[in-house]
């Protein structure tokens, strides 16, 4: 994967994260907050995984990182996401330039 392609993922990464991360605690009601919080540390520990793999360099495509989203997206805890799987699929498709045929 050239630097471009990783930057491009990078933000794509970025994407995911920055909704999760801005709901995770201020807006979990006290009730609810360790099931809550647990369920978003899950989260954000299984991007972190993806993130410092990406950084290292294990993916030597863009391909695998686009695996490694996938199997963030089918997590149960993960369903719930902000950024959805079909959000990632449009703006991976707009980042790489990848045009829809009819």
């Amino acid at each position: 994967m050239g630097p471009e392609e990783k930057l491009k993922c990078a933000f794509l990464l970025l994407n995911v994260y920055g909704p999760l991360e801005s709901k995770v605690f201020p807006n979990i009601p006290h009730e609810n907050y360790v099931e809550e919080a647990s369920r978003c540390l899950k989260k954000l520990r299984k991007l972190d995984e993806i993130k410092e793999k990406l950084n290292k360099g294990d993916y030597a495509r863009v391909g695998y990182f686009v695996l490694a989203m996938n199997e963030f997206f089918t997590i149960p805890s993960c369903n719930d996401a902000e950024f959805t799987k079909d959000d990632f699929k449009k703006t991976f498709k707009k980042q790489f330039a990848i045009q829809e045929t009819n």
